[in-house]
């Protein structure tokens, strides 16, 4: 493993990735008294008060080379369920009460469930395969991500287990390449 830039070979300006992104994040907060100048209908008049300031920011390389998101884990309706469940029930025993028809009213709210539980097994079987196929590669990304350096003086990102290289631009596509690591 050469911990060196593959241009120069040398060491003086690389740093590991993750490096490179959390130093380029800062988060902060200002208090403390503020004053001000407000003017309306032409008339101007001092103003002043305290504030609190919170926020943050992310420079644009760290943005860059951050790591890859892992993909959303399947959920189905979530805490939706419940709802999704009583109401066709709910449904089916209101129109009973107003009818004379309540097993009726109770076989609609019955296909109305079965209609729900079918939709969420249709979206959640998609979102499951989707999930089954993107998991192993990002595992594998973030895996090769933990390993890149950054080197300042030729912007560039490389893998010290085989040397190869790309722009920070271009380093998702670089993570998810099946060749090289």
């Amino acid at each position: 493993m050469n911990l060196a830039c593959p241009i120069d070979n040398k060491d003086d300006s690389i740093q590991k990735v993750s490096a490179v992104v959390s130093s380029g994040q800062s988060t902060g907060t200002f208090s403390g008294p503020t004053g001000g100048i407000v003017s309306v209908d032409g008339k101007s008049g001092g103003v002043s008060g305290y504030t609190t300031l919170r926020g943050g920011s992310t420079s644009q390389l760290a943005t860059l080379l951050a790591p890859p998101q892992e993909p959303a884990k399947p959920h189905g309706f979530g805490r939706w369920w419940f709802i999704l469940w009583i109401v066709p029930y709910v449904a089916g025993g209101v129109a009973g009460a107003t009818s004379n028809s309540a097993l009726l009213a109770f076989i609609v709210g019955f296909l109305i469930l079965i209609l729900l539980l079918w939709a969420q097994k249709v979206f959640k079987d998609n979102s499951t395969v989707n999930y089954a196929n993107e998991k192993p590669q990002w595992d594998k990304a973030i895996l090769k991500w933990n390993r890149l350096y950054y080197c300042h003086k030729h912007d560039i990102v490389f893998d010290p287990d085989n040397g190869k290289t790309c722009t920070p631009p271009s380093l998702k596509e670089f993570l998810y390449q099946s060749k090289g690591g």
